[in-house]
């Protein structure tokens, strides 16, 4: 796949900025069916990417606060050429961009026909996420998605696409990973001593819902400005195999928007510690509260003491079981 930051470094270096009228562009080595992706600078500097159409596509328009789309007929190498045009209107967001414009890249090579539906499919998509982009991550957030990031590391050592798929948390689920029947609950605590950690669902602790088996994985941080920042380990782990475009799509969810510039608070894991979850491990079920009170009551939070707990696993058997847990 093309490097669009390397792409978009060629084209500044390699021309001045053109008048308000024209683009500086640079053919990539994708070549759609219709022709070559292209990306280009405008005057003001913004970046585009353009898609070639063929004769009979239709044309597409669309905007948003930081993308615009337009269809536009061009002048490239002595003759007219109609694209599919993506246009970063917001400089502070250009990163941002390069990851939707890989986004539509992925759909145009799987699907060739439509470079114009694609480039809207992804745009719809992408909307609410480069809306949020300008937010403050809370510090709630921040931590809960530094313990599931080091999680999906530890999940995915042997197969990182497997781990992705696996992972529940930003869908707001019961568990925040399941695969073929079996659970993994994380979570994350910045307590003194790590011993306390928050439950909000009388079925996250309780074995009764996972037929293949539940974990407990308790993931203790510490604030620390030289810590990695969710950026680092969200490369790190896109470094490792992880798919770039999915993992963006998936922390997302979770309100944070990778190279946005977003500011978070960083956090650096002190320990990690894993327990089979049975039925003698301490916690709420549901199955605690007598039925006929069950019903009137809807929501349930507490702190649980992991002094009552048994001992977790040792670190070499915790590894094995997390780096297998996918497949197990």
């Amino acid at each position: 796949m093309i490097d669009l930051g390397q792409e978009f470094v060629y084209v500044r270096n390699e021309a001045e900025l053109p008048d308000d009228t024209h683009l500086v562009s640079r053919k990539t080595d994708l070549v759609l069916p219709s022709g070559p992706f292209r990306v280009a600078l405008d005057y003001r500097g913004h970046k585009h990417a353009l898609f070639p159409l063929e004769s009979g596509q239709v044309e597409v328009a669309d905007a948003t606060a930081a993308v615009r789309l337009q269809t536009r007929e061009l002048e490239v190498d002595g003759g007219l050429t109609r694209f599919a045009d993506l246009e970063c209107t917001d400089s502070q967001l250009e990163l941002v961009f390069e990851h939707l414009v890989a986004d539509v890249v992925e759909r145009v090579v799987s699907d060739p026909t439509s470079p114009g539906r694609s480039c809207l499919e992804a745009m719809h998509e992408w909307r609410d996420l480069m809306r949020t982009a300008g937010d403050a991550v809370s510090r709630e957030v921040a931590l809960g998605l530094a313990g599931e990031l080091e999680a999906l590391r530890l999940l995915g050592v042997q197969d990182p696409a497997a781990a992705l798929g696996s992972w529940t948390g930003p869908e707001r689920s019961t568990h925040d990973f399941s695969a073929s029947g079996r659970r993994l609950e994380v979570k994350t605590t910045s307590s003194v001593d790590g011993q306390f950690v928050r439950v909000s669902n009388l079925d996250q602790l309780d074995p009764s819902t996972a037929a293949g088996g539940l974990h407990l994985l308790v993931v203790h941080c510490a604030p620390d400005d030289s810590a990695p920042s969710l950026d680092d380990r969200i490369r790190a782990l896109v470094y490792a195999g992880f798919s770039r475009t999915a993992l963006i799509k998936a922390v997302a969810k979770w309100g944070y928007v990778f190279e946005s510039g977003q500011r978070a608070q960083r956090f650096i894991v002190r320990s990690l510690r894993l327990w089979s979850v049975d039925d003698h491990f301490p916690g709420l079920r549901a199955s605690d509260i007598p039925t006929g009170r069950r019903a009137a009551i809807s929501r349930v939070t507490y702190e649980l003491s992991l002094a009552a707990a048994p001992n977790p696993m040792e670190v070499t058997e915790m590894e094995e079981v997390l780096a297998t847990w996918c497949h197990s």
